[in-house]
């Protein structure tokens, strides 16, 4: 009877002993799990880590590159603005103004048309304040058109020895049609006739100035609108040279 008490207790002790070091086992299973994967966590990290801080190595990289040549642009955009303004001011300096600009404009056109520069640099050698000039004089006349050209068509100044007469476009009514008055608004041709037949003309729209030497005198004219289809003509002279 205490033999079978004995193994009973002895098989009892076993499957508590067992079940014990399965338990254990268990634990010792889920800590080694625990333990791999709270590593793998740490290396994983850490990689990412790696990984991060090289991207922001790259980025930075990229950044400095960047700013490098930002910084390379400004100073050309600098060097740009510096030579701009040097032009600039250049310009202001060298390039003429107003009456000095169309001076130039009126030589250089005179050499396009085909004037002698040595001429032209007479001409402005001589050139001075006027003195001993004479009254300004004013004569109208009737602008002629390709439609009318009748009486009263020219101005006569220096004791008849120059004439003045003129060309212009016929105006237009409301409907279109042509009119004999020549139309202010357009071009127009006046030509300049001296005693020795010589002519020189000017073109373009009123107002209009001409000079013209005979003798030893210059002749200035002044070219405006006057009455309806009429110029009104202002001529002094000076001497010359």
């Amino acid at each position: 009877m205490s033999l079978g008490l004995y193994d009973y207790d002895r098989r009892r002790r076993r499957r508590v002993w067992g079940r014990l070091i399965r338990f254990g086992f268990f634990l010792l299973l889920l800590g080694g799990i625990a333990v791999f994967a709270y590593q793998a966590g740490i290396e994983r990290r850490i990689a990412r880590e790696a990984e991060l801080q090289e991207n922001i190595d790259e980025l930075n990289g990229a950044l400095a590159e960047v700013q490098h040549y930002a910084a390379g642009l400004e100073g050309e955009l600098q060097e740009a603005r510096d030579q701009y303004d040097a032009l600039n001011q250049r310009y202001e300096a060298e390039v003429p103004t107003g009456v000095l600009r169309g001076l130039v404009e009126q030589v250089a056109g005179r050499l396009d048309d085909g004037t002698d520069p040595g001429r032209l640099s007479f001409y402005i050698d001589s050139a001075g304040p006027p003195h001993d000039c004479s009254e300004p004089a004013t004569r109208s006349f009737f602008m002629a058109t390709p439609l009318w050209n009748g009486p009263n068509t020219s101005a006569a100044f220096a004791d008849g020895r120059i004439i003045v007469t003129g060309l212009g476009e016929n105006a237009l009514d409301a409907g279109g049609q042509a009119q004999p008055e020549f139309d202010p608004t357009q071009d127009v041709t006046l030509t300049f006739t001296t005693i020795d037949g010589e002519e020189t003309s000017v073109a373009g729209r009123l107002p209009l100035q001409h000079a013209l030497v005979m003798g030893d005198r210059e002749y200035r004219f002044s070219v405006t609108e006057g009455l309806t289809s009429m110029v009104d003509v202002t001529a002094d002279s000076c001497p010359f040279p």
